[in-house]
């Protein structure tokens, strides 16, 4: 009787095994799902425009901005805002959220951080001549998006010397935002 009941042990330890292979990604994908928001929460980085705080080939996870999202935040903190803070909120190296959009007119999403907000009609170019991480030569005048065609973000890579917004696109608004990111998946971006 010892050979089958070790037989029958071994079994169910095997199938008991076999079920953890199955259910413990399901459960981890699942729980992703919940706490993203999202079916298809993983974006990988296909430009140096974050580099260094997100580098080309990266993997990111990326929240919804829906209420029932776990790890979505409340509002979408800008880089301005947050060096306002006593305490910065940081994301991804520098301060503010970094978001993931789909610009009007284009046919890419990008993952760059949120700058500013601006309301529709705000001469915003006249906001950035102190800045000094972005430099510009431009007025209100010589920018296509200015005055603000609309309420929104305006946004920029961290790598890129200046705005998303003077390169041609209009300010982001809450529409266009797919989500925010919220950390690197380092075994996926290793593949």
């Amino acid at each position: 009787m010892t050979g089958k009941k070790a037989d029958t042990d071994s079994s169910i330890r095997a199938a008991i095994w076999n079920l953890a292979w199955i259910l413990v990604p399901v459960l981890l994908i699942g729980g992703l799902i919940l706490a993203t928001g999202s079916v298809s929460p993983f974006v990988t980085i296909t430009s140096d425009s974050m580099a260094p705080n997100i580098e080309k080939g990266e993997t990111v996870v990326v929240a919804e901005q829906a209420d029932w999202v776990l790890l979505a935040p409340d509002d979408i903190t800008t880089a301005a805002e947050a060096r306002n803070q006593s305490e910065p909120t940081r994301s991804f190296g520098s301060e503010g959220d970094v978001i993931f959009f789909k610009p009007k007119g284009g046919n890419i999403s990008i993952v760059h951080r949120a700058q500013f907000r601006v309301s529709e009609g705000e001469r915003w170019v006249q906001r950035i001549e102190n800045d000094p991480q972005y430099e510009t030569n431009h007025t209100c005048e010589s920018a296509q998006f200015c005055p603000a065609p609309h309420d929104g973000y305006i946004t920029a890579g961290d790598n890129n010397p200046t705005y998303d917004q003077l390169d041609g696109y209009q300010p982001v608004t809450d529409e266009q935002i797919i989500g925010v990111v919220r950390f690197r998946v380092p075994l996926l971006s290793a593949l």
